[in-house]
């Protein structure tokens, strides 16, 4: 590397350090006017893995791409430029882009896990078991994939097999909160109600945080008419609990449920102010029927119909 390239980089790392990543990037850039082929793929893996730290997708993505023409056989980028179409939305160029790293290099069980969770995600379930058995045949400790498949059984009603790759998933990493949330909600399904509120209650120790645990109990609780319980839980959500909207809009239910009207007005007003696409959702709501005229819940919700996105 010659001195003046050696400066740019030495400098773009400094930057880089620093947080100040507009300044890294032009230096990097500079950079490449100088470097050699093989300098220039260090630059680019560097931009890119920046750009994408920065949520500059396509700038990313045209870094992997150039990557990739520079070394068609690079597995590493070929599964980079498929993380990219996938946080960008584009699921077909993804799945193109892990199937091709795959074929590049078929232990990179990193490539299987992701395709497989781009199929879970899209409901393509059948294709998701697969390739979350491959990435195990890989990785025998891969929890992950054990709790994500035991959470595609559980979608699949196949209740004895969910519980199977859950207490595997629990036995790889006993102090994760997730797979106790699964197995939480195969429990609740099975009605076998002790082994449901132990395993949802366990996840809550594990991950306070996690706002679907509470949103989960609560609705176990209505289910069996117990709703001082439901609210209790909902309470211990909102404080506890990172994303809150949903846990507003629910107490907010429960308060309609048991007529404390004032107050279920309050959470509405609460959960719409952080996600206002809750304002379609109440419009629709049989909890809220009983308000569809009322001055109160018109001012929040709006007279006019939301979109509802699912």
């Amino acid at each position: 590397m010659d001195l003046k390239l050696y400066n740019f980089v030495d400098r773009a790392g400094y930057y880089l350090q620093e947080g100040q990543y507009s300044k890294a990037i032009a230096l990097y850039k500079g950079a490449l006017d100088l470097a050699d082929k093989e300098n220039r793929i260090d630059l680019l893996y560097n931009l890119a893995t920046i750009y994408d730290y920065v949520d500059k997708n396509q700038e990313s993505l045209d870094a992997y791409k150039e990557l990739i023409s520079l070394n068609p056989t690079d597995p590493v980028a070929v599964y980079s430029a498929a993380m990219i179409y996938e946080k960008m939305g584009n699921y077909s160029q993804a799945e193109n882009y892990y199937l091709k790293c795959i074929e590049l290099d078929p232990s990179y069980d990193r490539a299987y896990f992701f395709l497989a969770n781009l199929y879970d995600i899209q409901e393509k379930y059948d294709k998701a078991i697969v390739y979350y058995k491959k990435t195990i045949d890989l990785c025998p400790d891969d929890m992950m994939a054990y709790n994500n498949l035991g959470a595609i059984y559980e979608n699949l009603n196949m209740y004895d097999l969910a519980l199977e790759m859950l207490d595997k998933a629990v036995s790889l990493e006993p102090t994760y909160f997730r797979p106790y949330f699964n197995k939480g909600v195969v429990y609740g399904k099975l009605n076998q109600d002790e082994l449901a509120l132990e395993n949802y209650y366990l996840a809550i120790d594990m991950d306070p945080s996690y706002h679907n645990t509470y949103l989960n109990l609560s609705a176990f609780y209505i289910e069996r008419d117990h709703l001082d319980r439901s609210l209790n839980i909902l309470n211990k959500g909102v404080k506890l609990a990172d994303d809150k909207a949903n846990l507003y809009y629910n107490r907010a239910c429960v308060y309609m449920k048991t007529n404390r009207v004032n107050l279920a007005l309050k959470d509405l007003e609460k959960a719409s102010e952080l996600v206002p696409v809750l304002k379609g959702y109440a419009k629709k709501d049989k909890d809220f029927s009983s308000l569809l005229d009322d001055y109160r819940f018109k001012k929040i919700v709006g007279d006019k119909d939301d979109n509802i996105k699912e």
